[in-house]
Parts: structure tokens; C-alpha cells; sequence
């Protein structure tokens, strides 16, 4: 490690430059693999492919378990499920995977992310949120806005390990981010927030509460928000055949005029 931080040091590059550059190969490398899986699952739309002698947990209201059974998707869709002999004999010619010890599960949801706070997940940790630690300076106030759309799609790929196959992502400026997330293949909420509130930054806390002053409310923030969703949703909304959409959000309830609470439920309307 003491022989790579002195070889950067000759070659004149500075540690950010180095994550950078390590971010952006990472980055590329993921792009590439993901157009790779992408033209192969195209070229391959049409077929069938069979989940044989498998254990099936659905999503349905009884979340009922089948064992030992197969599923048939065809085209994106689940095309039929039973007893393995059975649909083998509806799609002869299909690809077939061996499911048995396994087990096919319905994706997860994550309902609330703030993607590019995996930066602080450390501290964040450790000191809970609000953060107690009150650092002079944030981790976040360090990196370029490229930095930042980085840590949101390692936070993306984080969640696809673990099984989430949806996000919502409630933060505000999701715009930067969008092509990024998009891109890794996940059904997207983009949830963009608005907070039209002067006299504080962040949420209320017993602390906070016992300091508070009576909250003064901006037009500008207010409809510079409202402006964002709406780009947003003009760009971003039923993308990508809807597995992309967008949702108005109110930061939190003490940080919002009961204006902008209004302005949020009618475009949702």
C-alpha cells in the first residue's frame, strides 16, 4: 500500500483521482457486462425457458410456498407454473434450468433509499440519523457531483445482491442520478422531495424541537421543487416500458408549508 500511495505521488495523482479512477473502470466494466446481458436477453425474448423441480415462494396474498414444482417464463412473463412433467410437456423446446435445492422468490422492495448516502453509511451508523456527530464538514461536501452518482449506483448494486429488485429512491435532484440507476436494470420509483422551509436544514429532534422558532416558508424553494418533479416526471415517467416512474414527495412534514403539501397531493392526483 506505502509503494502504490508513492508511485501516485510521483505520477503527480492525488487520491480522489485515484478512486475516480478506479470508480469509472468499475462503472465501465458494469456498463459493459449489463449491454452484454441486455442484447442477450433480446435476442432471446421470444423463447421459453423452464425453473424445474423447484421451490416457488409467490407473492401472493397467502404467500403460499409450492414445492417442488416448475415455473415457465416466456417473453418477460411467467407463462405457466405446475408440476415439473407438465410444463416441460407445454414448452419441449424450452431452456431449462435445474431448480432443485433452490428456491425462486419474488424481488424485494426498498421503500425509502437515499442512494448516495452509502458515502456516510459509516458514521451514519454509528451516530444514527439524524446524525449526532455533527461533523463541521460532510463526507458528501468532498466529492463531485460524478463521485456522488457513483456511490448511488454502488448502493443500486449493494441492494441487487442482496435481492431488491425495486427502489424507491426519495431523495431531492434524483435528475443527476437517473440515467445511471436506470441503467442497472432496476424497476426505478424515482420519488423527487421538495421542502419549502427556511429556518432549519434537516429533521426536527428533541433538541431541535426545545431551540425551534416559529418556521418561515419560501415561493421560490417551493415552486423550484414543484419544477423538478415535473421535469422529472416529463422525462423519467413509464420509461423503459414503466419500469421506471415518478412520484411527488414532500421531504418531511415539518419541513413542508401546508402550501406545498397541497401542491404534492395534486400532482400526485
Amino acid at each position: 500500500m506505502m509503494k502504490n500511495q508513492q508511485d501516485n505521488e510521483k505520477l503527480g495523482l492525488t487520491r480522489r483521482q485515484v478512486l475516480t479512477g478506479a470508480g469509472a473502470l468499475v462503472g465501465a466494466s458494469l456498463m459493459h457486462q449489463s449491454q452484454a446481458q441486455n442484447a442477450s436477453l433480446a435476442s432471446s425474448a421470444s423463447s421459453t425457458t423452464v425453473f424445474t423441480n423447484t421451490t416457488i415462494v409467490t407473492n401472493n396474498s397467502n404467500r403460499q410456498t409450492r414445492l417442488n414444482t416448475a415455473l415457465a417464463v416466456g417473453d418477460g412473463l411467467i407463462a405457466a407454473i405446475g408440476p415439473t412433467a407438465e410444463v416441460l410437456a407445454q414448452f419441449p423446446e424450452a431452456e431449462i434450468y435445474d431448480g432443485s435445492r433452490k428456491a425462486l422468490l419474488p424481488g424485494l422492495v426498498n421503500c425509502h433509499a437515499h442512494l448516495d448516502a452509502s458515502l456516510a453509511r459509516g458514521f451514519n451508523e454509528d451516530f444514527g440519523f439524524p446524525n449526532s456527530l455533527q461533523l463541521p464538514i460532510s463526507p458528501g461536501s468532498l466529492i463531485s457531483d460524478e463521485e456522488a452518482t457513483l456511490m448511488s449506483v454502488v448502493a443500486a448494486l449493494e441492494g441487487l445482491r442482496c435481492g431488491t429488485t425495486t427502489m424507491v429512491q426519495n431523495t431531492g435532484g434524483i435528475a443527476r442520478d437517473a440515467s445511471a440507476l436506470a441503467a442497472t436494470g432496476q424497476r426505478w420509483v424515482f420519488a423527487e422531495s421538495v421542502r419549502d422551509i427556511e429556518t432549519v436544514d434537516g429533521p426536527m429532534s428533541p433538541p431541535r424541537l426545545a431551540n425551534s422558532v416559529p418556521p418561515t416558508f419560501s415561493d421560490q424553494l417551493r415552486n423550484e421543487g414543484m419544477q423538478r418533479i415535473a421535469d422529472l416526471h416529463s422525462q423519467w415517467h413509464d420509461a423503459d416500458n414503466g419500469r421506471i416512474s415518478v412520484f411527488p414527495a414532500a421531504a418531511l412534514t415539518e419541513l413542508s408549508s401546508p402550501q406545498l403539501l397541497r401542491d404534492v397531493r395534486d400532482f400526485a392526483d
